[in-house]
């Protein structure tokens, strides 16, 4: 049944190997795969099946095939303006800064060159030449901190505009309100 599907134009490639690999029907999983249409974590399950059948030639095809990426979400520009800025992590003394090339986030990490992001989500981004992510958290509108992941590392900064007013700020106790000031309940 599956097999007929796929010749008559059904897509569903993530469906079809999960069923070839259950059942070690290697021409339903040579239909799955020539859709084009096969995903990392359909082809997984199908590579466990595979490999609990003790489906040596079926394991080492799975293990070929490149899945399908994810849909790249498309992001207004009016959004990603929100996040054009300097983000600062103190104690490292880095510069994080988010621009625009042409309807594309951008990246400059320090000093380094200018990094072109794809966007996984609204608020997460792959400089893919790079296999650096950055995730923007947003607080009201505006953007709170900018996390920077890299050979397994994180590293928060925050928006150079808060840094200055930290910065800027006397050092000492905080303001309190008198309780005389406050009216009796």
């Amino acid at each position: 049944i599956a097999s007929y599907l796929l010749e008559h134009g059904v897509t569903d490639g993530d469906r079809a190997i999960a069923i070839a690999a259950r059942r070690g029907d290697h021409a339903l999983l040579d239909a799955a795969i020539g859709t084009g249409n096969v995903h990392a974590d359909a082809l997984e399950e199908a590579l466990a099946a595979a490999r609990s059948r003790n489906d040596a030639a079926m394991a080492i095809r799975l293990e070929g095939v490149t899945p399908t990426p994810p849909p790249v979400p498309e992001i207004d520009t009016t959004l990603l303006t929100r996040y054009v800025g300097s983000y600062t992590n103190d104690s490292l003394r880095h510069v994080v800064e988010l621009g625009i090339v042409d309807q594309t986030l951008v990246a400059r990490v320090s000093d380094r060159s200018v990094l072109s992001l794809t966007p996984l989500t609204e608020t997460s981004f792959v400089a893919e030449s790079d296999g650096m992510t950055i995730s923007i958290d947003m607080r009201g509108g505006i953007v709170n901190l900018v996390a920077v992941a890299r050979n397994g590392e994180t590293r928060l900064y925050r928006p150079v505009e808060e840094t200055e007013s930290r910065e800027a700020a006397p050092v000492g106790e905080a303001d309190l309100i008198s309780r005389s000031s406050l009216p009796d309940a």
